[in-house]
């Protein structure tokens, strides 16, 4: 596993989280949009290794707990 394919597997997954929670105003659809697209491509033989899909999982746990993280402070924000 080269580190530039390990940076992507940890970085994007959760930009997308991230990107696609703005987009459609919805954590559950942003997370299932990012697993089905992670599948997708492990389906078509992108994803070689199974460290790649642990660390994509890893990833797009951490985009779910920025947002989540975002969304509270966003509602704090509102009730002051």
């Amino acid at each position: 596993m080269s580190l530039d394919v390990f940076l992507s597997a940890l970085l994007l997954p959760m930009l997308m989280v991230i990107v696609l929670t703005k987009v459609t105003y919805s954590r559950i659809m942003a997370v299932v949009l990012t697993v089905i697209l992670i599948m997708t491509s492990a389906f078509l033989g992108y994803t070689n290794s199974l460290a790649i899909i642990i660390v994509d999982a890893f990833s797009i746990t951490v985009g779910l707990i920025i947002v989540n993280y975002f969304k509270k402070k966003n509602e704090e924000e509102k009730e002051q």
